[in-house]
This record gives structure tokens, C-alpha cells and sequence, in this order.
């Protein structure tokens, strides 16, 4: 049959099986699941501060509401004035720090009320809030006073 000479079986004794490759390491991972793993952190990171900024705003706007609710509960027109003009007080505390508001009274009150307004296309009258609290009977719409004041709170706040 098939005879090999000696060099051919030398060389033949020679070879050995053939091995397969060591298997892949599954660590450390590719730069590429390196950047999915940073992405999906950060849109982790993203949604928990977006959804807790949407619940706080929410109750923000919720105890607003509800403070309006109190405040139109009184028919006085005095003491709807006195009271809408603390409760924008306090949120011009809130969200604007930098301004000295407690001071403020009168028209430069308004004024100040209406710059942080800015041009609107709907525009609000609240110059009831100038005198309206120092007047015995003053002369002014409520309802009109407080839809005004949930325009400004809802552009503003």
C-alpha cells in the first residue's frame, strides 16, 4: 500500500490534534456594553429626577389650588385682596429668593407683579391688588381677581 519513508513518518509523528481556541472571557465586556451600561444609568438617573421633579410640581400646584379655594371661599373683597397678595408674597419668596418682596407694596407691588409676567397674550388685571386691601367697601369683581390671579400663578409659578 502506501509506503512513507522514514523522514515523512518523522515529520507525520510530529503533528499533534488540532485544539480548539480557548473560550471568549465574558469579563471584562466590550466598550460597547460599556456604553449601553452608562446610558441606561443615566437615563435611570434622568427619569428618577424628572419623575420627582413632576411630583413636586404637582403638589405645588395642589396646595395652590387648594389655597385659592380657601381664599375664594371669602366674599369680602378686602380680605380676598389681603389674602391673594400673602400668598403671592410667599410664592415670589419661593421662587424668586434674590427679590426683597416683603417690602413691597402698593404699585410697585404690581409693578413688580406684572415685569415677572412678562408680555402675555392674555393679559390680567392686578391693580385691585394695589389698594383694594386698604379700601373699607372696595369696589372690585372677585371672581375676575382670582381668575387673574390663576393665570399669573400658573405663567409665573
Amino acid at each position: 500500500m502506501n509506503q512513507t519513508s522514514p523522514e515523512i513518518a518523522a515529520l507525520l509523528s510530529q503533528l499533534r490534534d488540532i485544539t480548539p481556541p480557548p473560550p471568549i472571557n465574558w469579563w471584562p465586556p466590550a466598550i460597547g456594553w460599556w456604553l449601553v451600561l452608562g446610558v441606561a444609568v443615566a437615563l435611570a438617573a434622568l427619569t428618577f429626577y424628572l419623575t420627582k421633579k413632576f411630583k413636586q410640581r404637582q403638589r405645588w400646584n395642589q396646595a395652590i389650588s387648594s389655597e385659592l379655594a380657601l381664599i375664594a371661599e371669602s366674599r369680602d373683597p378686602a380680605t380676598v385682596v389681603n389674602n391673594a397678595n400673602r400668598l403671592l408674597k410667599r410664592l415670589m419668596r419661593l421662587k424668586f429668593p434674590d427679590l426683597q418682596t416683603n417690602n413691597l407694596h402698593g404699585k410697585q407691588w404690581v409693578q413688580l407683579l406684572e415685569l415677572k409676567y412678562g408680555d402675555a397674550p392674555e393679559a390680567i388685571n392686578l391693580t385691585p391688588l394695589a389698594d383694594a386691601g386698604y379700601q373699607c367697601t372696595p369696589d372690585l369683581d372677585v371672581t375676575t381677581l382670582l381668575h387673574d390671579l390663576r393665570i399669573w400663578i400658573k405663567r409665573c409659578c
